[in-house]
């Protein structure tokens, strides 16, 4: 017992003695402690009012902390949820305006309003509601940071609230960074505004999990955007209008995932082997730059796994590492005067290491530069209070230039052999009590001393706190009712009553915790409701903690651990092999789910799915349930899920014709023959500032014009979209569907058409590029089928696949070896070309020959063919009748 008596009190002086390890010439000073700290702001004269996460709004002037609040809310603090961002009007000298992000009670959704101030305190009753967000599902992933622009608007990030699939909808806000006025109108200019409705017109960009933090660049208006991975990649994004920023469709940099529209690759990113949540933004452009040059307009953020702070220079893409040892930062500022604040979230008792989001061990440090590397104590050694027999650790931190010779003394003489920043009486006396001690420290650059610590020590015994309820061995599901009871004792004043008591639960998941219920005193036992929805991992528990502090000021915690019935649920797809949505995560069948039981769980069929080139079309469940999302609750009976997918039998298309101009300056008129002909498979192209094809086409002032065929796999109502940077025209059956030939950066624009099922409709699109970034795509999208890149196999060729008079039936063998066969099969007897081209459109063979009625072999010699993609062309006197993609391995 005595052993793990010392080993609580070791872990207590050791989780509240952290601050960072800085580079050379950079120091620390702690500004505050003992927070449960989200978010900070700067006022114009220099005061910072930052956020707790149980709802209170503090006060640093000075460099003090005041004791009375600025504002206190109440709100819904469970889980993530509560006050979780602050940010402080342009014009606030003159409106004293200031806006909060937090989650209201009891009705599950997060609210931005502003509050006005008066002095060091919000003006009651003040408070204006400017933005209420949409429901969440569960009760993590709530974002909350906000921040003014140059433009004077104000943008607010959204978490997904653990829905992906409303990452991406423009009916819905969350996963979205947003953008609205200081009186919470929408502006007119956001990319949305006439695509969304009512409030959704605030979005200015999507694609979010959950970007907690966010920073925009003093003067440059640049954004900054942290998002916090899943399972793969942490992401910082620049944020620009309507861009879209992948998730749930992928994390990271794209590999060869199917994208959606708009889609950008995050600025920076990092897999889990270096980190496991991205976290506090701030630029480096205050109004007195006092850090080395080499900082300025330098990102800053962290990682609050690793403890670290990094800086991204934005021109060069180089990360490097600024500091380390931070204890969770949540929050970063750079203040006017040139220093960087950071907070340090800290951990509780019964908190897993790696993450803890509910704290009241919260500080918040300043860093400066002073240049010389002269120790500075960062962190001042606490008063100790222990019971005699018990140990007692003193300990300082420091920055400046290692190494450091320490020194403590006790009554101001030196202590042998206590020369190292931590110092520890492995026992303690009543005779020790009253006790005095500090540190000196020196290195090369100089010396200083710390403060003095006090020590205490009573003989009094710790309190014996006893959790009654619930019982060892206890197990919960989804929607239960967890009763906790229980009550202490202590040596020399007997019975402890409630108000003695602290209770709290956190809830565990995985190597990580969640508050359920925040520190709650004065009561000796209570109830606690499970929630049905939620994090829906099976690896998870509730960690029930009592702690009782006797008269003296001497505390001890204990904990009871209760796990969760659990149950297992199948997924299938007929036929097997596709992929169903468990919680927005794909999920390939068959799959076998684990979960907690009394959890509701929602499933989705994706209403259509292309493997390779086939489509599948949800039908219905096994069950006759025609609706692709459903939800259940899981029982101990667990149950099987089997979606019934129809093949739609895709087409035999080969692409489009795709003709290459060169263009003139200013001029996007089509000249008279082409500069490269070839057959391009799909219309999905990025060339940024290059070229098609370097030897035929210079990187600016080119034009395509591609035709052919398009044949629907299903009949409906289809939504053509092209997604160009300059101009672009599209016609399908003839009909107009986009006319926007003008330059532009990267944008969308649509038509709607009905088409019928297996008919060829005529498709021509026609692109110009003027100058800068060159992108042409061309997608489509019905009630059926989801937005995607038209494939191949619904693309023709003008007369491809037996639909003109002339085509090739066959190319054989494919790869191609030393002699290629090609049959040829024509309706009327004509004068046709065999051209052979490789991969970028270069001609390398050609046959010319009169085509017979009927079908005729023709022999080509391929052997000097190297490795790699070509096409066979036929040609008749109206262009290219035919093309056939062939290998040479």
């Amino acid at each position: 017992m005595k052993k793990l008596l010392t080993l609580w009190v070791c872990l207590l002086m050791i989780s509240r003695l952290s601050a960072a390890n800085l580079p050379p010439g950079f120091a620390e000073v702690q500004v505050a402690d003992g927070l449960d700290p989200t978010a900070m702001a700067e006022l114009p004269d220099g005061r910072i009012l930052f956020t707790e996460k149980k709802g209170l709004v503090r006060v640093i002037e000075n460099g003090i902390l005041l004791p009375d609040p600025f504002l206190s809310l109440d709100l819904d603090n469970y889980n993530e949820r509560g006050l979780g961002g602050i940010a402080i009007d342009p014009g606030f000298q003159q409106n004293k305006f200031i806006y909060l992000f937090y989650t209201v009670k009891n009705a599950n959704h997060n609210r931005v309003s502003r509050f006005t101030a008066s002095g060091n305190y919000a003006v009651p009753g003040s408070e204006r509601v400017l933005l209420d967000l949409d429901p969440m599902t569960g009760t993590i992933h709530n974002g909350g940071a906000m921040a003014f622009g140059p433009d004077g608007k104000l943008y607010i990030s959204v978490g997904d609230g653990a829905n992906a699939d409303a990452a991406q909808p423009l009916t819905s806000l969350l996963g979205k960074v947003l953008r609205i006025n200081p009186d919470g109108t929408i502006p007119e200019d956001n990319p949305f505004y006439t695509q969304a409705t009512g409030k959704y017109r605030a979005i200015w960009a999507r694609g979010f999990r959950n970007s907690f933090t966010f920073a925009i660049q003093p003067g440059s208006g640049r954004i900054l955007a942290n998002d916090v991975g899943s399972s793969e990649y942490e992401e910082v994004n620049e944020v620009h209008r309507g861009g879209n920023y992948g998730w749930p469709a992928l994390e990271g940099n794209r590999t060869n995932q199917v994208v959606p529209e708009g889609y950008e690759d995050p600025a920076y990113a990092y897999d889990h082997t270096v980190g496991c949540s991205v976290i506090a933004a701030a630029f480096y452009n205050p109004d007195s730059i006092r850090f080395p040059a080499s900082y300025t307009g330098k990102y800053f953020f962290g990682d609050y796994c690793q403890g670290y702070l990094k800086t991204l220079d934005l021109g060069s893409g180089q990360v490097e590492l600024f500091a380390t040892g931070v204890d969770r930062p949540v929050a970063l500022l750079t203040a006017r005067d040139g220093s960087l604040y950071y907070m340090a979230r800290g951990g509780i008792g019964g908190g897993s290491e790696l993450d803890n989001t509910s704290s009241d061990e919260g500080s918040i440090w300043r860093i400066f530069y002073t240049g010389n590397g002269a120790p500075l104590v960062s962190r001042q050694p606490a008063d100790v209070l222990v019971s005699a027999g018990e140990p007692a650790a003193f300990e300082v931190q420091v920055t400046g230039v290692a190494p450091f010779q320490f020194q403590w003394q006790r009554g101001g003489a030196d202590i042998p052999g206590a020369t190292s920043a931590r110092y520890e009486l492995s026992q303690t006396f009543l005779a020790d009590s009253g006790a005095a001690f500090r540190c000196l420290i020196q290195n090369t650059q100089g010396a200083t001393t710390s403060q003095i610590a006090y020590l205490r020590v009573t003989a009094d015994q710790r309190p014996v706190p006893v959790i009654l309820s619930p019982m060892p061995g206890a197990l919960y599901s989804g929607g239960d009712t967890i009763r906790f009871a229980g009550g202490a004792t202590d040596p020399e004043a007997g019975i402890l009553g409630d108000n003695d008591l602290t209770w709290r639960i956190l809830f565990h998941h995985d190597t990580h915790t969640h508050p359920a219920l925040e520190p709650v005193s004065g009561i000796s036992g209570g109830v606690f409701l499970v929630p049905d929805f939620g994090e829906m991992s099976p690896n998870v528990w509730y960690r029930i903690l009592l702690t009782a502090t006797d008269p003296q000021g001497l505390s001890k915690t204990v904990y009871r651990d209760v796990f969760p019935r659990k149950a297992d649920f199948v997924l299938q797809t007929a036929p097997s092999g596709l992929r169903i949505g468990v919680e927005g995560n794909q999920q390939v069948t068959p799959a076998t789910i684990t979960g907690v039981q009394g959890m509701t769980r929602s499933l989705t069929a994706p209403r259509a799915q292309l493997i390779g080139d086939t489509l599948y079309v949800f039908s219905a469940w096994s069950d006759g349930n025609t609706q692709p999302e459903r939800v259940f609750q899981l029982t101990d009976a667990g149950g099987t899920f089997t979606a019934v997918y129809e093949k739609v039998i895709p087409g035999k298309g080969r692409g489009l014709k795709g003709e290459y101009f060169d263009g003139e300056e200013n001029n996007p008129v089509f000249p008279g023959l082409p500069a490269l002909t070839r057959v391009d498979t799909v219309v999905n192209f990025n060339w940024g500032q290059g070229s098609p094809d370097e030897n035929r086409l210079g990187n600016d002032q080119f034009l395509v014009r591609w035709t052919g065929k398009v044949q629907p796999p299903l009949s409906g109502v289809y939504t053509f979209y092209t997604s160009t940077d300059d101009g672009v025209r599209l016609w399908v059956n003839g009909q107009l569907l986009v006319d926007a030939w003008y330059p532009q950066g990267e944008t969308v624009h649509a038509g709607t058409i009905s088409l019928e099922e297996g008919r060829r409709y005529d498709l021509k699109m026609e692109f110009y590029e003027e100058g800068g970034d060159a992108v042409a795509k061309l997608l489509w999208s019905s009630e059926q089928l989801p937005r995607m890149v038209i494939p191949r196999s619904q693309l023709f060729t003008p007369s491809s696949g037996g639909d003109g008079p002339v085509y090739i039936s066959s190319a054989t063998p494919n790869p191609m070896e030393e002699v290629l066969t090609a049959w040829i099969k024509s309706t009327q007897a004509t004068q046709i070309s065999l051209r052979l081209t490789d991969a970028a459109g270069r001609l390398v063979h050609v046959q010319e020959l009169a085509a017979n009625v009927g079908e005729q072999e023709v022999l080509l010699d391929v052997a000097a063919l190297t490795p790699g993609v070509y096409f066979l062309l036929l040609y008749t006197r109206d262009g290219i009748a035919d093309a056939i993609k062939l290998v040479r391995l």
